[in-house]
């Protein structure tokens, strides 16, 4: 906004380099031209303008997960301030450092902030090099979870966390419930360690609740 000086009305005579050209009379014959620059903003840091591009990342990267692992967690006791939120505060300090990111940085087991279902305890093996299984208590259930229960699960490369062809990347929701014990996968790649994004979520039928994300490499 441009500012007039002396309690005088303004009048807007033009535009001149990005700045606002005013004119008023203050007497018979006499102009008085007032400028105002416009307010200019900061430059971003370099620590801002990675901040904004991991953001970006992690929305792209959270946009090719499983739709129906991803709409049961954005619908599903959405936390304060967003779903985003939370799920950046999990993914983004298991990254590389760098933009774009290319891999997660085992180890890790880390849980989101968000849910209402206490967290099940998971546990993974490899029984070969390419074949494993994860595990949850499934016979007996902290307060608020119930044996039906149904998993939904993300299974990632480590290494290319990107890579959604089958020796990389698994995906499942409502498959098993709580009161199974465990789920098998095979044809991983054997080489790169496993990336998991579990949770439970309540469905009677419709998902109702949820526990939060946890993400975690295998045991």
């Amino acid at each position: 906004m441009a500012r007039l000086f002396g309690g005088f009305t303004g009048q807007v005579a033009g535009t001149c380099a990005g700045v606002q050209l005013y004119k008023t009379r203050r007497g018979p014959g006499r102009f008085t031209a007032v400028r105002a620059e416009p307010q200019t903003t900061a430059p971003r840091s370099a620590q801002q303008i990675l901040y904004q591009q991991r953001m970006a990342e992690i929305r792209r990267f959270f946009s090719t997960l499983l739709p129906e692992w991803a709409n049961i967690y954005m619908t599903i006791d959405p936390p304060r301030f967003g779903w985003f939120t939370n799920f950046f505060q999990l993914i983004a300090p298991n990254l590389t450092p760098a933009t774009p990111f290319t891999s997660f940085a085992p180890p890790i087991h880390q849980t989101s902030r968000d849910g209402t279902i206490y967290p099940a305890s998971f546990t993974s093996i490899r029984t070969d090099p390419t074949t494993g299984a994860l595990f949850w208590n499934y016979n007996t259930f902290a307060p608020t979870q119930l044996p039906t229960d149904r998993l939904a699960l993300i299974i990632l490369s480590s290494a290319q966390p990107w890579n959604r062809t089958y020796p990389y990347y698994r995906a499942n929701a409502s498959l098993k419930i709580r009161s199974q014990n465990g789920i098998w996968f095979a044809g991983m790649q054997p080489s790169e360690p496993l990336i998991f994004l579990a949770y439970f979520y309540r469905n009677t039928p419709d998902a109702t609740a949820r526990e939060p994300i946890q993400l975690f490499t295998e045991s």
